[in-house]
């Protein structure tokens, strides 16, 4: 009778061990995780540093928000930028249509920017 008592507080033990184990495994996993305004700061900061340049026009700035057409190898792309982050980085004169630069990914040129942490292709008057 007293071993079945000890086999019962031994499973419930383990069972609370690896229930302990879990909980923390899953927390250093969520710390782990690459947060999604931070994997769009580094796509910022490897185009600002590595992208190629284009000559863009910018089509519409409302709300924290840049439409952005551009022409790679003949191919036009319309780009939309969240730029809500960046909004301290944003002139207050910004013509919203005109001429801007945008830097985007050779291998993918549908990947683009026109204002990162480090680079600005907004043009002021």
């Amino acid at each position: 009778m007293f071993t079945g008592t000890i086999g019962l507080v031994s499973a419930a033990l383990a069972a609370l061990l690896a229930i302990l184990l879990a909980v923390i495994g899953y927390r250093f996993w969520q710390a782990s995780r690459i947060r999604p305004a931070e994997r769009e700061r580094r796509r910022r900061a490897q185009l600002a540093a590595a992208g190629k340049l284009a000559e863009a026009a910018l089509l519409d700035y409302r709300d924290g928000h840049l439409v952005y057409s551009y022409r790679v190898r003949g191919v036009e792309y319309t780009a939309y930028q969240d730029v809500t982050a960046l909004s301290p980085l944003i002139p207050t004169d910004l013509t919203a249509i005109g001429p801007v630069s945008a830097k985007y990914d050779v291998r993918n040129p549908a990947n683009s920017i026109v204002i990162s942490e480090t680079w600005m292709g907004l043009r002021v008057k």
